[in-house]
């Protein structure tokens, strides 16, 4: 049996808000590992997380933008995206 203890990590976002950041758990093919380690050693990011992040986000900005012409979507996520 694993007894695992969760630390939750926060962060401040744009507007120096304290934000909650969940773990969340993925695979990647090795040459996308590679790349990710050579922007980071390129100081374009400060580490693998937040390259991460910052394309998550570049991608829900993408779809979410789409979506604003349809009533799928709450506005309070782009809001939320834009503080990021």
């Amino acid at each position: 049996m694993c007894f695992c203890i969760f630390y939750p990590y926060f962060s401040h976002n744009a507007l120096n808000r304290l934000i909650l950041l969940i773990p969340v758990s993925i695979r990647l093919p090795e040459w996308m590992v590679k790349v990710m380690d050579q922007l980071v050693s390129m100081e374009l990011f400060p580490n693998r997380s937040e390259l991460i992040r910052e394309a998550i986000r570049a991608l829900l900005k993408k779809y979410l933008a789409q979506l604003q012409t349809t009533s799928r979507y709450e506005k309070a996520w782009i809001h939320e995206l834009d503080e990021e």
